[in-house]
């Protein structure tokens, strides 16, 4: 974790200039690099690198350069294949010490190419002085951010939204497209953000920046389904046993103390449990934490995270958020978010990882497992219908990519708790597009024209286009592999999101091993019927954690998440914070509520709903970054 900035101008600029809004950014993300900043500004003053650095890392008064100092680098993440990278380029002749010089040396030797060679989870901004060219990327899956603005003959680089508006590049204003996009699927697509003029690098995107400011985005790596019909479900498991291991095993090799945030769910377990045997085989411990609220048991799944802590022997430590840290820290994690959080999990993870810091710190997470192996309900909802129509139809098991009706009957117990979505998702449509049924089974909509000014929401029918284009975006064949396809694309980075900027709050270094792409590529060539065996949500990763996690934790289908007893709190202690909140008069005279209809949310007696969520964090995101209210 780390704070990247950086700025191009057309012409060449007083260094002062340059340097003051590289240092306004780094201002900005101060949070993601306590233990100093470092600044590099080019001798024709067209280019200027920052970088902060987190506690534990080598802060050096510059963005790292290559040997004959034409190309710096400021990078923000972990190649967890460095150790592989290093012993390649030493062969080229090429000595490095960090990921930075890595990439620098990488750059030298393969140019833009050297992005394929690359494992792990990153952002880097790369400049080029030979040939004035500004070279920025993501990793594949999203793990680490990446913003840009163009403003005044200067192009502005950082790691978070926050930092482009406190450099001047734009005067904060609500991008309303992408208001719809967080209206409808509560995450982003494509490049847009909330804030009108940022836009993000995409997951798996480099943008790259010559002398004449012209930004070309491009995505260098795409997911496939080559699916594979001659393996067996045996050799599968193998096989992902093997590269979770190597993957968990690489990510902890950085120094300094480790943590993991293990809720006791199959994912998290699994990385705890893998980590805990890789750092104990070089002499070192893990600690543990774990989240609950003592509002009731629905709300706590410590005796499952206990099963995990017994068998590794690590020291555990839990926190139980209360409904007065929660006012106090939703203020603060709209600051920090950048963009209205889609879920209340949020503000569990934030207070987990403030619990964290100063303990440890980097912290391990099974963040990507739900959508590397197939852990949502939806899908299930999903490949319920496509049975039904294949039993209908009689073309079930025709082709390779169905499973039969008859296959999944044993696990549609799963959706007991799902039947409102059900009677929601079957109300209309049966049977239609594949597209059109999944955007149905995402679509947070429902309700929301009683609350929302109906320019608003105006942009639905434009969200189902560029959602159709993703959906139908890769050679997946099957409902299932679409469904996974378009998840990794955009909801994944969304929750991600999160996971960098809960602890990137606190100087926290976020791993999530799971997120390994060549994991994700291999689960990608296994054919539906066997990942999705009857319907059973993570039916491989079950199968291959055998032995490695405690059974009762594999067996399990009571996954709950982290959630928060939010209608409790809302008739309680968190009532008036709610309620100054979203019946204020800034709030009322905004141009994005109907008249009354937050007051009427506020009154209906019933369980705090997403659509009661949904307001509080856009009114909260709109009062930090519009109003100017700094809550830190």
């Amino acid at each position: 974790m780390a704070g990247i900035a950086v700025v191009l101008s057309r012409d060449p600029a007083p260094d002062r200039d340059l340097s003051r809004s590289l240092r306004a950014m780094l201002t900005a993300l101060a949070h993601r690099g306590s233990a100093g900043e470092g600044v590099w500004v080019s001798l024709d003053h067209r280019a200027g690198l920052g970088h902060r650095r987190p506690p534990g890392a080598q802060v050096v008064p510059e963005p790292i350069s290559d040997a004959a100092g034409v190309v710096r680098v400021t990078f923000d993440g972990a190649l967890t294949n460095a150790a592989e990278l290093r012993a390649e380029l030493a062969g080229l002749g090429c000595a490095t010490r960090t990921d930075a010089e890595l990439l620098a040396a990488a750059y030298c030797k393969w140019g833009k190419d050297c992005l394929h060679k690359l494992v792990g989870s990153f952002a880097f901004a790369l400049y080029d002085s030979g040939s004035r060219q500004l070279f920025c990327a993501r990793d594949r899956m999203g793990a680490k951010p990446l913003y840009w603005a163009a403003s005044g003959g200067c192009l502005y680089v950082a790691s978070e939204a926050k930092a482009l508006a406190a450099a001047g590049a734009v005067m904060p204003s609500l991008d309303t497209e992408a208001l719809t996009d967080y209206l409808v699927l509560q995450a982003m697509m494509g490049e847009r953000t909330l804030f009108s003029g940022i836009f993000q690098v995409p997951p798996a995107g480099h943008l790259t920046v010559g002398p004449g400011l012209k930004p070309e985005v491009t995505r260098y790596w795409q997911l496939s389904f080559p699916v594979d019909f001659y393996r067996t479900e045996t050799h599968f498991c193998r096989e992902i046993q093997a590269v979770v291991q190597r993957a968990v095993a690489a990510s902890v090799q950085a120094d300094g103390r480790w943590g993991a945030m293990l809720s006791g769910g199959i994912d998290s377990s699994l990385v705890t449990c893998l980590g805990a045997q890789a750092l104990h085989a070089r002499g070192r411990e893990l600690l543990v934490f774990s989240g609950a609220y003592r509002e009731g048991q629905q709300f706590d799944e410590t005796k499952y995270a206990s099963l995990v802590v017994d068998k590794i022997g690590s020291e555990w430590l839990k926190v139980y958020p209360t409904a007065e840290e929660f006012v106090e820290a939703m203020p603060r994690i709209a600051y920090f978010m950048d963009t209205p959080s889609g879920g209340p999990g949020v503000f569990g993870q934030f207070r987990m990882a403030e619990f964290a810091s100063g303990r440890v710190q980097r912290v391990l997470s099974g963040e990507g497992g739900d959508e590397t192996f197939l852990g949502y309900a939806r899908y299930l909802i999903g490949y319920l219908e496509e049975c039904l129509r294949g039993a209908i139809e009689e073309t079930a098991g025709q082709g390779e990519f169905a499973a039969t009706l008859a296959t999944i009957i044993p696990n549609l117990p799963l959706l007991k708790t799902y039947v409102p979505m059900l009677q929601y998702f079957w109300q209309e449509g049966m049977f239609a597009s594949p597209a059109q049924r999944y955007f149905r089974l995402l679509d947070r909509t429902a309700g929301l024209e009683e609350i929302y000014k109906p320019e608003v929401l105006a942009g639905r029918d434009r969200v189902f286009e560029e959602f159709e284009g993703v959906f139908e975006g890769s050679d997946a064949r099957s409902m299932i592999n679409k469904m996974q396809y378009f998840d990794i694309r955009v909801n994944l980075p969304a929750l991600l999101q999160v996971d960098d900027r809960t602890t990137a709050a606190w100087g926290l270094d976020g791993c999530a091993p799971l997120l390994d792409h060549r994991l994700v590529e291999l689960m990608a060539t296994v054919p539906p019927t066997i990942k999705f065996h009857g319907g059973q949500t993570k039916y491989l990763l079950r199968k291959a954690a055998r032995e490695l996690v405690p059974d009762p934790i594999v067996q399990r289908k009571d996954k709950m998440g982290f959630p928060l007893p939010l209608d409790q709190w809302l008739r309680g202690p968190a009532r008036e914070f709610v309620c100054d909140t979203l019946l204020s008069e800034t709030c009322q005279q905004r141009s994005i509520f109907l008249p009354g209809a937050l007051e009427k949310l506020l009154s209906r007696e019933r369980p705090f709903g997403r659509a009661l969520w949904g307001a509080l964090c856009l009114e909260l995101w709109c009062r930090t970054f519009l109003d100017g209210e700094r809550p830190i």
